[in-house]
């Protein structure tokens, strides 16, 4: 599946350049954070054209905002990573579309047209805003000349695509086939090569895979949540009270006595530096009794997490 950003929905769409930051922000998170969306979420080579605010281009309004960060990471995709829809266009002998009275046949609408007359799978991702609704219907060629409509599915919200990026995977039937898929999707995970091995015993099971991800999921909120030198943040203070705190915490370290008891057992080779090494620190699931035992707390200048054993509960008495 392929989702071609609707650049419509760039324009005039939101409230402020804040909004903007913000939005902006939360899709290159998903993108980046999920391998799917980062190879099939297309974008136009044009984009920095699209006038954002009244007399303000994409490029203006990223060339100006505060964060240096930020700024790079939205000039690498829209520049450089893409990746670009442009580059494969679909050919049409009859090439012109309107949404509208607008004329897309160069933007993603128009592509999006192309391709379902093609007969290939694609659907339009939207932010919030005029374009939230689907399906957006595309007249091929001129008003007085009509060749046909179309009807573009149309996604819309971070969230949404999130979720369509989730559903469009087939479910994992092992955890052969679950651990890969965590592989791929979690690249802020650096999951140790024997976690295979230590969850054999499990039987499998799509509610415990799903928890596991869950787990992740938090983990990559907690390494986004911290400031661009690996400093802890107000939102990174919310999440560790949330999930980190408390007698139903998700994450908590094994207890003195248990380090002394289990001592072997808690030990596992550092996947940076090679050398075998206490890991307490874990994030737990009930039903049956599994924990994920990671690196804690995790170095200011990492931006992913070593997870060095997934399997059943190693402290029980």
């Amino acid at each position: 599946m392929e989702w071609i950003l609707n650049d419509l929905s760039l324009s005039h769409q939101f409230d402020n350049v804040d909004d903007f930051v913000e939005k902006m922000s939360v899709f290159l998170k998903a993108k980046t954070s999920d391998s799917l969306l980062n190879k099939n979420v297309l974008c136009p080579r044009q984009l920095g054209s699209v006038e954002v605010f009244e007399g303000l281009t994409f490029s203006h309004v990223v060339l100006n905002l505060v964060s240096r960060n930020l700024r790079a990471q939205i000039l690498s995709w829209v520049n450089k990573n893409g990746p670009f829809w442009s580059d494969n266009r679909v050919d049409n002998p009859d090439d012109y579309f309107e949404y509208g009275s607008l004329d897309v046949t160069d933007q993603g609408l128009g592509e999006c047209a192309r391709r379902e007359i093609a007969e290939l799978d694609v659907t339009s991702f939207s932010f919030d805003g005029d374009y939230s609704k689907s399906p957006l219907v595309i007249r091929h060629g001129l008003e007085e000349a009509s060749l046909g409509h179309y009807d573009i599915e149309n996604i819309w919200g971070i969230d949404s695509l999130v979720v369509a990026a989730k559903e469009s995977l087939p479910k994992p039937r092992n955890w052969d086939e679950a651990i890969d898929r965590v592989k791929e999707q979690c690249p802020h995970i650096k999951l140790s090569g024997l976690v295979n091995e230590q969850m054999s015993p499990v039987p499998f099971s799509i509610g415990n895979f799903e928890s596991i991800c869950e787990r992740f999921r938090i983990l990559r909120e907690y390494l986004d949540s911290r400031d661009a030198s690996g400093n802890h943040t107000e939102a990174t203070n919310v999440i560790l009270r949330n999930f980190f705190q408390g007698d139903k915490a998700w994450f908590s370290g094994s207890s003195a006595d248990e380090c002394r008891t289990f001592s072997e057992k808690l030990s596992f080779i550092d996947l940076y530096d090679g050398e075998k090494k206490l890991f307490p620190f874990h994030g737990k699931i009930k039903t049956p009794q599994l924990r994920i035992h990671f690196e804690w707390p995790v170095p200011a200048d990492r931006s992913e997490i070593q997870v060095v054993y997934i399997g059943p509960k190693i402290t029980k008495r």
